[in-house]
């Protein structure tokens, strides 16, 4: 499967969730090179997301944005699917520095 259609099924199950907005970053003259594929929140709680095939694989430029957007406080995720996602998205809820979060 392609990239691109994993992520299309991404942000499809990622904005039936309640309090959850994410968009497919498209690339262009403006994008910075390396940025995730999908970015979002969720309960508040921003999030970005790489997407990779199964046998696909971060570059360099890759890591460095993913942990350039961790340490502004974004949950940075590398995912082939949903099931890496679900757990650690549904952590925002109640782990997220240590402040409740509303429940669905």
């Amino acid at each position: 499967m392609k990239e691109s259609r994993i992520q299309s099924k991404i942000v499809k199950e990622l904005n039936s969730w309640p309090f959850t907005v994410a968009r497919v970053l498209h690339g262009s003259a403006y994008a910075v090179t390396g940025d995730p594929d999908i970015y979002g929140t969720h309960y508040g709680q921003m999030f970005v997301i790489e997407t990779k095939t199964p046998v696909g694989r971060l570059s360099e430029i890759q890591e460095y944005r993913l942990d350039e957007w961790e340490a502004a406080g974004a949950r940075a995720i590398v995912a082939t699917g949903m099931h890496e996602i679900k757990t650690r998205i549904t952590g925002f809820r109640t782990s997220w520095r240590g402040y409740a979060q509303p429940t669905d």
